[in-house]
């Protein structure tokens, strides 16, 4: 579905580089178990992979993905190349980084970023990759990014104190501070802060 690449967003990354493209008409497909709709005119993010990525590892972070974005946890994934090598998906509003450097995260984002992190649990799926520039803004709400590194939760593990930990020193190196989620992985009032995530995620 992705006929050409437009501005590249951001810099390179250590596996390739991501691209804004704007949809030339309609689409609508079952895209990796998912029905997916986007209307003409819609701006997407083109992860474009270096020629060093294997299909199999393109195929996995993209259905790792699309798992997430079924529960509300990532931006839906919209097309899969694996000869082209790229991942095309919605586009974000914004990099959590850029909108709160040096700040302290307002309250409910960060209950909403621990109930995603519940939410992951719940499907099994270990993010694995706690890098601030992952996190990012969709529809005032967050998703996290980059399936890369995901792999199937093990018995016993937790985004709570795997994603959620490297995530909060992740951004301590941008000033943002985020007490609360601190709170959720130490396990103080974790219950309270996922339910109170979960019902602003579901506004």
């Amino acid at each position: 579905m992705v006929q050409s690449f437009g501005d590249q967003l951001g810099r390179d990354g250590k596996e390739g580089r991501v691209f804004q493209t704007r949809t030339k008409k309609r689409f609508r497909d079952t895209v990796l178990n998912h029905p997916v709709s986007v209307p003409r005119g819609t701006l997407l993010a083109v992860k474009q992979f270096r020629k060093t990525k294997s299909p199999n590892r393109i195929l996995r972070e993209a259905v790792f993905q699309q798992r997430a974005a079924i529960v509300g946890v990532a931006p839906i994934v919209v097309g899969v190349h694996t000869k082209e090598k790229y991942i095309a998906m919605e586009k974000c509003d914004a990099r959590v980084i850029d909108v709160y450097a040096h700040q302290t995260l307002p309250t409910d984002l960060q209950k909403m970023i621990c109930a995603l992190m519940q939410r992951l649990d719940d499907e099994k799926i270990l993010h694995n990759d706690g890098n601030a520039l992952n996190l990012m803004l969709l529809h005032n709400r967050p998703v996290l990014i980059d399936y890369g590194f995901t792999k199937a939760l093990k018995r016993g593990k937790s985004n709570m104190n795997i994603t959620l930990w490297m995530l909060v020193r992740s951004l301590v190196r941008y000033g943002i501070r985020a007490p609360l989620m601190q709170k959720c992985i130490n396990g103080q009032d974790r219950e309270i802060i996922i339910h109170g995530g979960e019902r602003l995620l579901r506004r």
